[in-house]
């Protein structure tokens, strides 16, 4: 199973930049769902791994990158 470390950047103006972090890795990431119905306007981030989930609006990430971890 590949797993990625996937690092999000998030925009100025998103609730995650409120608190202080400018940039997030998610690590052991297993799937990643861009655009994914019924989320059209959310990344999802899924670890089966850690049995971990997240999603972000899109509107909030100014760019993100997923490596082979």
């Amino acid at each position: 199973m590949d797993m990625f470390n996937v690092k999000v950047t998030f925009t100025k103006d998103s609730p995650y930049f409120k608190n202080g972090i400018l940039e997030q890795t998610y690590k052991n990431v297993t799937e990643i769902h861009y655009r994914y119905p019924p989320m059209k306007d959310r990344v999802a981030l899924e670890s089966d791994v850690e049995g971990t989930g997240h999603t972000i609006d899109t509107q909030w990430i100014e760019e993100f990158e997923a490596v082979l971890a």
